[in-house]
């Protein structure tokens, strides 16, 4: 699951245990800095962000911040992965390439990681999850990218530095019970918590945003 620290989103730097330069002003724009705030007093003022303002990542499909709001959209819409409990796939892990299982409520999400630079081959059949389907990537800007991903008859293909997404139906109706996850009762609880939770990360943003660009005082 994505854990964001403070501008972590756009890549801002910090420096040293400092506790002011982890808390400078949030890099919203190089062109705009209408209510921008002042950085902390006592913080260094020779810390230089080198990754591109918000403004311009919010239209950059291959920036930072789109990878992190597409890993949020994944963990979001596959609930196994912030709930579930972890297990690794000792037959599909080794050097650059990890396996592992998250499962929820009946649902089994594999999580296949590729940290080295160079292209990797999965047989998820000998550990048990050829039936498995590819449901997300995510891989690093100016990589090969999502297109090099391939699933064919089991044979997963990950290019370097990427992460790949796949479901496996366990054979008794786990996968229908995941569409179904929380909503046992039949008064769509699973969505009414999503939903509270989406709405509480957009007051935090909100809150974030108007502490930070304040309205001006004339």
């Amino acid at each position: 699951s994505p854990f964001i620290y403070y501008g972590e989103e756009i890549g801002m730097k910090s420096k040293g245990s400092l506790d002011q330069n982890k808390r400078l002003h949030m890099n919203w724009s190089a062109a705009d800095a209408q209510g921008i705030c002042d950085d902390p007093e006592g913080a260094d003022d020779d810390v230089v962000q080198t990754m591109a303002p918000a403004d311009e990542q919010i239209g950059d499909e291959g920036s930072l911040y789109s990878f992190y709001k597409k890993a949020l959209r994944i963990r979001n819409e596959n609930p196994e992965i912030a709930r579930g409990t972890i297990g690794v796939v000792d037959p599909l892990t080794d050097g650059d390439m990890a396996v592992i299982t998250k499962t929820w409520n009946g649902g089994v999400v594999l999580i296949a990681y590729n940290t080295g630079e160079d292209e990797v081959k999965a047989d998820l059949g000998k550990a048990g999850y050829g039936e498995a389907e590819l449901i997300a990537t995510l891989a690093a800007a100016n990589d090969a990218g999502t297109d090099a991903v391939a699933l064919n008859d089991g044979i997963l293909t990950l290019p370097g530095r990427s992460i790949t997404y796949l479901r496996f139906d366990q054979g008794d109706g786990s996968f229908d019970q995941v569409e179904q996850a929380g909503d046992d009762q039949g008064d769509g609880s699973f969505d009414q918590l999503e939903q509270r939770e989406q709405s509480d990360q957009l007051e935090r943003i909100d809150q974030v945003d108007q502490k930070n660009r304040p309205l001006d005082p004339t």
